[in-house]
């Protein structure tokens, strides 16, 4: 499992086999390197990657879906997004906007844990 170290206004120092390392400095310019080598430049607050989670008592209806809505909106809907979540559902994003999605969990059954996301941008 890969582990996300978040620093601010330092010198990007290769990740250790596994990590994922993210630097920013004050003019929201930042990049990503993985544990291949691989660094993406971008700029702006609204490409930095989101993350959350999802209480369980969020989710309605049959299937059970949540609404997230960001902080902070990216500046289109070209951005992809990776869930998880502790009940084992096939999940899934759905209508993808510049300021949030919806998570469908393809399932009527009630949710019992958690559900984590993160959405990256595309830079596109």
């Amino acid at each position: 499992m890969s582990t996300a170290v978040f620093t601010k206004n330092v010198t990007p120092v290769p990740p250790a086999a596994g990590d994922v390392r993210v630097f920013v400095n004050n003019s929201g310019i930042w990049c990503s390197e993985d544990e291949y080598g691989n660094v993406i430049v971008y700029a702006g607050a609204t490409a930095m990657p989101k993350a959350g989670v999802v209480s369980s008592g969020s989710f309605s209806g049959n299937p059970k879906t949540a609404s997230v809505i960001f902080a902070t909106a990216f500046s289109d809907n070209n951005y992809a997004v990776n869930i998880t979540g502790i009940d084992n559902r096939n999940w899934t994003a759905e209508t993808l906007t510049a300021s949030g999605f919806t998570i469908n969990a393809n399932a009527n059954q009630t949710l019992i844990g958690q559900v984590f996301w993160s959405a990256t941008h595309s830079g596109g």
